[in-house]
């Protein structure tokens, strides 16, 4: 089902997102930055990681949507 591959395209994406953050390239344990180009990297890739979440889950919403549609119109 197409529902069941964009939530696993989500949470792939938050995964990443998550290690991307645990790695915290460019920062020290504190969140302070240490190094200015490498922490705007790790942002910019968090950030993307995170849009193509949540474009996952606003399309199987959306395919979620579809399916009830379905049904309903079935008259089941």
């Amino acid at each position: 089902m197409v529902l069941n591959q964009h939530i696993a395209d989500a949470q792939a994406a938050h995964d990443q997102a998550a290690s991307l953050l645990a790695a915290h390239a460019g920062f020290d344990a504190n969140g302070h930055v240490t190094d200015r180009q490498q922490a705007r990297e790790t942002v910019k890739a968090v950030r993307e990681a995170l849009r193509k979440g949540h474009t996952a889950l606003v399309s199987a919403v959306s395919d979620f949507r579809h399916a009830v549609n379905g049904v309903r119109q079935s008259g089941q």
